[in-house]
């Protein structure tokens, strides 16, 4: 018997079905809200990896407190276990082995909790029924992801590609998968290509309005110099006020640059 501040035991038999959800920096009021409408005792474990970047992480904590059902950060080798969030710890990845799980469905907040609670009671397709035997390839991108034998594995699945990482600065390698387009570092950092778009768009973005700020710094600067020295001497004062001036004609032109800067949402992958 539990009390309304307890929370049920997980079972201790692993369920043969998953769920698997990946969220972005506005995702954690989406997963409070998901949390507390999931009945309690949910039949299957519940896998999420949420983008927070190197950060200490509460989530665990602040889902466990808002639904009924337990979430936990997930440790190396940990087993899992229905009726569990397990909670994918900050600037990392969270793998399942013994198992291929395909999710499909698109559909509103709202309605997730019921579609998910009926997905999870679907009865398995028998093993017998189709090949879970994972490809070569496929064995080799999960030892990559282990961080075994790192370059010998990721030359078997790919090839070098133009672009550096963007997290680590990198060689990106691009798997020899058809569709979608994937790319993947030989430290383990991967992306698809839009996310590899999306990522470079902010790093972009973030460069040019750096570079932004030190020319009009670098203007206000050489205006005052001017400033001082008119008096003194004109002749150096009319050279930082032309300096200026080019420097102000360059910033302009970053800063339209900068705001016309495509959204990732137009690259095709």
């Amino acid at each position: 018997m539990t009390t309304n501040n307890e929370k049920p035991l997980p079972p201790t038999r692993t369920p043969a079905r998953a769920i698997f959800i990946g969220a972005s920096s506005g995702g954690v009021y989406a997963m409070l809200e998901l949390a507390a409408a999931l009945p309690a005792n949910f039949p299957v474990p519940v896998f999420l990896v949420q983008h927070i970047g190197a950060h200490r992480s509460q989530l665990a904590q602040l889902l466990s407190a808002r639904g009924p059902n337990l979430a936990v950060a997930a440790n190396d080798g940990d087993a899992p276990a229905a009726g569990t969030i397990h909670v994918a710890p900050p600037d990392h990845h969270m793998l399942l082995e013994g198992g291929v799980i395909r999710v499909t469905h698109v559909v509103p907040l709202s309605q997730m909790a019921d579609l998910l609670l009926a997905l999870a009671r679907e009865e398995p397709i028998a093993p017998a029924d189709r090949n879970l035997a994972p490809s070569p390839a496929l064995r080799r991108e999960h030892a990559l992801g282990e961080g075994r034998h790192t370059m010998e594995k990721l030359k078997e699945i790919a090839t070098p590609s133009t672009f550096s990482c963007l997290d680590c600065g990198g060689v990106l390698f691009e798997l020899d998968d058809k569709r979608p387009v994937r790319y993947r570092c030989h430290t383990g950092h991967a992306f698809g290509l839009r996310s590899l778009a999306a990522t470079q768009e902010q790093v972009t973005d973030a460069a040019l309005w750096t570079g932004l700020r030190v020319l009009q710094e670098k203007e206000a600067i050489l205006r005052r110099l001017a400033e001082v020295q008119r008096e003194s001497d004109a002749a150096a004062a009319a050279d930082c006020d032309r300096e200026a001036d080019e420097i102000a004609q360059v910033a302009n032109a970053m800063r339209k640059l900068t705001v016309k800067t495509p959204s990732p949402a137009s690259f095709e992958a």
